[in-house]
This record gives structure tokens, C-alpha cells and sequence, in this order.
């Protein structure tokens, strides 16, 4: 799945890698606060397509058990790491699996 979200478009592995775009603005106390979305503008929602995509992408790649599964997921990266949870387990499983 990482090769053929990277084949559509890089950027889409990039958001599920790190997670999803929000769009965020400095405010009066100079403090960083999420952008209401009447103040996002073409660059916001240029990644938030990407986020959406690469989303699309894994959601249609599953099967009705595993999309039951993350069905409530709302990013492309909150629905991978549920996926590696769930097909490789916690550092702790894994460790106990290689005793």
C-alpha cells in the first residue's frame, strides 16, 4: 500500500505518514490556533485534497472487516496506524513474539 500511495502521489504517503494538514493561524496573544474554514485559503485546501485522497485511497483498498474497523477514522494517517495495530500489534506483542 506505501508503494502505491506513493506511485499516485507522493505527497499522499507524506500525509499518511505524518498526518493530516490543519490549517492553523497566528493569533492576537501570538499563540497558533486552527483557521475556521472561511479563512483557509487555496494552499489549505490544496493539502487537505491530499489528506482526503490518500484517505479515499485506503479506504476503498479494504475489506468490509477491516473497513468496519476503521470506519470512524478521520484522517488517512489515524486509519494507518489502527491498520499496523491491528495486523502487527503493540512494541509489546511484537516483543513477545520474537521470545
Amino acid at each position: 500500500m506505501e508503494i502505491y500511495l506513493k506511485s499516485r502521489d507522493f505527497k499522499n504517503w507524506l500525509c499518511v505518514k505524518n498526518g493530516p494538514h490543519i490549517p492553523m493561524k497566528i493569533n492576537d496573544k501570538n499563540e497558533c490556533v486552527a483557521k475556521s474554514e472561511d479563512e483557509w485559503d487555496d494552499d489549505d485546501f490544496k493539502k487537505l485534497t491530499i489528506d482526503n485522497k490518500a484517505l479515499n485511497i485506503l479506504l476503498v483498498s479494504l475489506d468490509k472487516a477491516e473497513y468496519n474497523l476503521v470506519r470512524r477514522c478521520t484522517s488517512a494517517h489515524e486509519v494507518w496506524k489502527l491498520l499496523i495495530l491491528t495486523h502487527e500489534g503493540t512494541e509489546q506483542v511484537k516483543n513477545a513474539k520474537l521470545a
